[in-house]
């Protein structure tokens, strides 16, 4: 993406994806995020996977993180800077409906 694009899409939206695809073909997803993450929080790997099959079809990894919502005995915790409205102790799955409302 370009700069002017991102500047385009930030006019209309307070979340913008900025990625990368790699033909990777000797890298694993994890070998991947263990390289970008170093050991440091506010990191992830979320990898898809086909109906019934084992093999991930994508990976997403993320760095740099303000937030990670978490949950402890059934309520969503938040930890870093988390997005304007976000609920805590109420159900994770909830919490993860009414963030996302509010990103766009």
């Amino acid at each position: 993406m370009k700069l002017e694009e991102f500047r385009t899409y930030a006019k209309d939206y307070n979340v913008i994806p900025v990625f990368r695809t790699l033909l990777a073909d000797s890298e694993t997803p994890l070998g991947v995020y263990r390289k970008l993450a170093k050991n440091l929080p506010g990191t992830f790997l979320l990898e898809s996977a086909e109906h019934g099959g084992v093999w991930s079809r994508y990976s997403f990894i993320g760095v740099h993180s303000q937030a990670t919502l978490t949950e402890l005995d059934g309520k969503a915790i938040w930890t870093g800077t988390a997005p304007a409205g976000a609920p805590t102790g109420i159900p994770p799955l909830d919490a993860l409906r009414i963030s996302a409302q509010h990103l766009r």
